[in-house]
């Protein structure tokens, strides 16, 4: 079976003692392809040396790695404290996305976060929550600009989240940590009116309990939501913190 991870955290500090021999081990366990997605501006540079060290398959047996540039909903407090304003992170942002626009694959990873642990965050769950729409928004145009899918990462935000990109018309997206009931994601389903993404569409992890089998994507980045691939499992069976 080939596998692609279209979801994955390579810059997290708790893999880089061995990210060699993870990689490896999911490359035996055949993924051919990674998406990594940035959480912060400061991943940008390692993601993308890792995907040009990925193709020197003369000396690594590692999967394609595919690079997603964005800002975390987790990050988007910090984010904007260090640019000094919303507008300020997103002209960097964009920056980033022109000078390697050949090297990435998507915007994210970005989205809506509101758990009481991120909301606290700031001075205020109102202020949070304005903060991650002005943000998401801004990778939402993003997004149209530079015809680049979204990696979205909705964590009890799950018609929040998906209401916020159909009126951003924001046609293709891969969600994450989406922990909405079945029936959203099954009128989504029915909005996308085709059985897979093609070219345009939402597509989900698989949920907990099961849920109408369309649009479902293999990623490594899932913490609760059910039987998701997880590289770092397959390959060398430990147990990891995942985003």
């Amino acid at each position: 079976m080939r596998l692609i991870d279209c979801h994955a955290h390579l810059t997290d500090p708790e893999l880089a003692a061995d990210l060699d021999e993870l990689l490896t081990g999911a490359a035996g366990q055949g993924v051919v392809r990674i998406v990594a997605v940035a959480e912060d501006v400061g991943d940008v540079t390692p993601l993308l040396a890792l995907r040009d060290k990925a193709a020197d398959k003369a000396s690594l047996r590692w999967p394609a790695i595919d690079v997603c540039i964005g800002i975390h909903p987790c990050k988007a407090v910090s984010a904007v404290r260090r640019a000094g304003t919303v507008p300020a992170l997103l002209e960097s942002l964009r920056d980033l996305v022109v000078a390697n626009r050949s090297s990435i694959v998507g915007i994210g990873e970005c989205g809506l976060d509101y758990t009481p642990k991120v909301l606290a965050q700031g001075h205020g769950a109102e202020q949070v929550k304005e903060m991650q729409l002005a943000v998401l928004a801004g990778q939402a145009r993003l997004s149209a600009e530079f015809d680049l899918p979204l990696n979205v990462h909705s964590r009890s935000a799950g018609h929040h989240a998906i209401d916020f990109l159909r009126q951003h018309q924001v046609s293709r997206a891969v969600f994450h940590a989406f922990d909405g009931r079945g029936r959203t994601r099954t009128y989504q389903g029915r909005l996308n009116k085709q059985p897979s993404p093609g070219p345009h569409g939402f597509v989900f992890p698989p949920p907990p309990g099961g849920a109408p089998c369309f649009s479902l994507c293999t990623q490594s980045g899932v913490w609760k939501l059910g039987l998701c691939f997880r590289f770092h499992l397959l390959s060398c069976g430990r147990r990891r913190r995942s985003k």
